[in-house]
């Protein structure tokens, strides 16, 4: 780490707003900042949210936690990003989302996993992934998109969860932790990959999700129009 660097900022995308602490190198918390944002739900059993809005409210709060605690961002040395999931983002070739991210809550794919029951099995799903079946998966959500949204499905770039678009946003590039990929139900435990027979289920190719890596890797730099 360089010696001119004074500080860390932590980013928590929840599910009812985000959250950003600014750190001392001590790991001592100096500032903070919290903006709230809806859930959505159009229909019983549906939980939706603009990705749109977490970056607005990331963009909002790093300024706010610089100016409380009076720190150039030239003086941050790592930021760190988490938040909630399963709740898979579809974006376009240009970064931007198709249609509003379908939470962790969300039941609304009862049907995808009802065809899982038949076609995959509880137990071998469980055997490659340690997930049991249930609408909170990302691959549920893929698969009910791929049926009801055939036009968004057909422009879908990227598949990230909330904390890797935000991530992307940060530095334009497309990672992903092993831990959250866990927990998506398309990632083959055993070997962490991403399942190839689990992907051909969902209808989508592995390089439609996150590059693999560490949790604690620096996957880049800032973009200059952060």
């Amino acid at each position: 780490m360089s010696k001119d660097k004074e500080a860390l900022i932590g980013i928590d995308i929840g599910t009812t707003g985000c959250r950003s602490i600014l750190f001392n190198l001590r790991g001592q918390p100096v500032s903070d900042s919290y903006v709230e944002y809806p859930v959505e739900t159009p229909h019983s059993g549906w939980a939706e949210q603009d990705p749109n809005q977490w970056w607005k409210a990331t963009l909002y709060n790093l300024k706010k936690v610089l100016e409380k605690a009076k720190v150039s961002p030239k003086k941050i040395a790592v930021i760190s990003v988490t938040g909630h999931q399963p709740s898979p983002v579809f974006l376009d070739r240009e970064g931007n989302p198709l249609c509003k991210s379908i939470l962790w809550m969300d039941r609304r794919t009862f049907p995808q996993c009802k065809l899982l029951r038949e076609t995959v099995g509880e137990n071998e799903l469980y055997n490659r992934t340690g997930l049991r079946i249930d609408p909170i998966y990302s691959l549920s959500k893929i698969m009910w998109v791929r049926k009801n949204l055939p036009e968004i499905f057909r422009q879908t770039h990227k598949i990230l969860q909330p904390k890797d678009f935000i991530v992307f946003k940060l530095t334009g590039k497309i990672f992903t932790d092993y831990a959250s990929a866990s927990a998506t139900q398309l990632l083959d435990v055993h070997i962490l990959e991403w399942s190839s027979e689990l992907l051909k289920i969902a209808g989508i190719s592995a390089d439609k999700l996150p590059t693999l890596t560490s949790s604690t890797s620096i996957v880049g730099g800032l973009l200059g129009q952060v």
